[in-house]
């Protein structure tokens, strides 16, 4: 009788087979340029966007969002946005997504597959003009779920970077095969992804510190009341190289019974 040990040898992901939609990682990532903004958020209901366990760390709740635009990479050119808010598990601190958005197919289905990120797709684009960096998500096609603009002003690192350099935590949650009862996979996966700067032709770091505006716009399929900015605390551009890994640690496994 067949074993699981099968299917590593001839497919890695769905659909099983030569069609495979995306391999192993790690996924290479080139000239990735991205702006992020670091805020306190308003707050109230950030608590049910949070699996058992997990709890927002601060009293005034930090969350980032951070919109970046991938030129090269192994699933192709594509656009994302991600939001994070940072939490305790078990005494530990992490930043938890709670939301990401892509323009991407193999990049919408392995972030939900691998990482258990939860992805959904969207219209969006990251442009500079005017002397200020413009991102805007859509959601459906039309409808602004996100405007996040920044503008540069230096090319220190922001001193809230080291506020938020924190191993990324997400939920790997597959339902049960009957779409009834308790899931059949529910993970807290830790995940760290090193990013390299890039350098420009004067030898210095391709980073930026400066001033963003968060402006959300949700519907009842995108809620971003609670991660309202309720202070601007410090934004920055990257433009740099990185080389995605898997997680690396399965931080609980809400299956196992103890």
């Amino acid at each position: 009788m067949p074993d699981v040990s099968e299917f590593s040898k001839y497919s890695f992901s769905q659909p099983y087979g030569p069609g495979q939609l995306y391999g192993p990682p790690p996924y290479p990532y080139r000239d990735a340029r991205s702006i992020t903004a670091v805020f306190t958020a308003e707050g109230t209901g950030i608590e049910e966007f949070l699996p058992p366990g997990v709890k927002v760390a601060d009293p005034e709740p930090l969350a980032l969002v951070t919109a970046s635009h991938y030129p090269q990479s192994s699933f192709g050119c594509y656009t994302e946005f991600w939001l994070y808010v940072r939490v305790e598990f078990n005494g530990e601190r992490f930043m938890y997504c709670v939301a990401m958005y892509t323009d991407s197919e193999k990049a919408t289905a392995s972030g939900r597959e691998l990482w258990g990120f939860p992805k959904k797709m969207a219209k969006m684009s990251l442009r500079q003009e005017g002397g200020q960096w413009i991102f805007q998500a859509e959601r459906p096609a039309g409808h602004s779920i996100l405007t996040l603009s920044f503008i540069e002003e230096d090319d220190q690192e922001s001193e809230m970077l080291t506020q938020v350099s924190l191993p990324t935590l997400s939920l790997r949650l597959i339902p049960h095969f009957t779409g009834k009862g308790e899931p059949d996979v529910a993970q807290l996966l830790a995940t760290d992804n090193k990013k390299r700067l890039r350098q420009s032709s004067l030898g210095t770091d391709e980073r930026r510190r400066g001033r963003a505006l968060v402006t959300w716009n949700s519907t009842i399929a995108d809620p971003f009341g609670p991660f309202v900015p309720t202070k601007m605390l410090g934004a920055w551009f990257f433009n740099y190289d990185t080389d995605v890994p898997g997680a690396y640690a399965m931080v609980h496994d809400y299956k196992q019974k103890t």
